[in-house]
């Protein structure tokens, strides 16, 4: 069911850009029919202008309908990216989460491998032979679902950032390029350390200790927080906090979800719907246990810090301030 709803949203969708597409391939089409000859009627300076183009292989002269042409390639560069970001949200669903994985790994995939396999068509035999291969490639522990999810969310233009609450300090362990591009700082940077570095001095203290409670408690969580950004720039951005554990009640990792405040209202809409369907796929309890290494981590973590959970990336802001 959640399968076939993924898809009926994302066709749905696909249909809406189509649509805008050929709403703006009309009107350009009109555009081009009407357009009169201007070369009369333009100044001098346009004039030299478009004997320059024309002279350096321009394909059309400088005219005012110009304007109206960069407008229509701009929506249509627009359509052509929120398509791009629609296939890698599929993609992304099915691969990390576990829709996918559910059906591969149940009768009816066996079944519809199995049918696939004994049809005459040789398209659908190598779509059998992708699902045994996925079924051979899924996941077996919590480790192996964490770098399918890396795969799948490193190319989002939402921020994603992940943290090993089995390690003390809960240092992060991953950021996609959505968060690099938001915070100026590169996923090698920021691996191993914490978030304390992204503080700035006007950082409002009940918002972190509100992301300190969460992380200590394993609770969900969704701020509003004002960060630092590498080059010394301020940004206010929504982070969104979610923990993810394993089969065995084990609190893993630290998931969190960001899109930074801007003035544009259609692209803060997209980012946030983006980040809303990131959340309510990505599961809070997985169906996979942890690595024995883990285990152990966790463990050791705990009888260092007695009755206190791992300290989290958000603590000590004031000291790092100071730093």
């Amino acid at each position: 069911e959640k399968m076939t709803e993924l898809y009926a949203s994302h066709v749905k969708a696909e249909r809406g850009v189509i649509r805008r597409r050929k709403k703006s391939r009309e009107a350009w089409r009109k555009v081009e029919e009407k357009k009169p000859d201007l070369s009369e009627l333009a100044p001098p300076e346009m004039t030299r202008e478009a004997g320059d183009a024309a002279s350096q292989g321009a394909t059309r002269p400088v005219s005012p309908a110009g304007s109206v042409a960069t407008s229509f390639s701009s929506a249509l560069q627009e359509d052509v990216e929120r398509s791009l970001e629609l296939h890698r949200d599929t993609l992304a669903n099915l691969l990390v989460f576990d829709a996918w994985h559910a059906m591969i790994s149940s009768p009816v995939g066996a079944n519809l491998e199995a049918n696939l396999a004994a049809s005459d068509d040789a398209g659908e035999v190598r779509m059998s032979e992708l699902i045994s291969s996925c079924r051979a490639s899924l996941p077996v522990d919590t480790d192996g679902w964490l770098r399918l999810l890396i795969s799948a969310v490193h190319g989002q233009f939402v921020g994603v950032l992940a943290c090993d609450m089995t390690l003390p300090g809960a240092p992060i362990i991953f950021v996609n390029s959505g968060f690099e591009r938001i915070s100026g700082y590169t996923n090698m940077e920021l691996h191993g350390g914490s978030c304390r570095r992204l503080s700035s001095p006007e950082s409002n203290e009940e918002t972190i200790e509100q992301m300190r409670q969460a992380m200590r408690t394993a609770t969900e969580v969704k701020v509003q927080l004002l960060n630092r950004k590498k080059d010394g720039t301020d940004f206010l951005h929504l982070i969104a906090l979610r923990p993810i554990f394993d089969s065995s009640g084990l609190y893993r990792f630290m998931l969190g979800v960001t899109v930074e405040v801007t003035q544009s209202l259609d692209r803060m809409k997209h980012r946030l719907a983006q980040m809303e369907r990131l959340l309510q796929l990505v599961p809070s309890r997985l169906s996979l246990p942890s690595p024995s290494a883990a285990r152990e981590r966790a463990q050791l973590t705990r009888s260092m810090v007695q009755v206190r959970p791992p300290q989290n990336d958000w603590d000590d802001s004031k000291s790092a301030r100071g730093a």
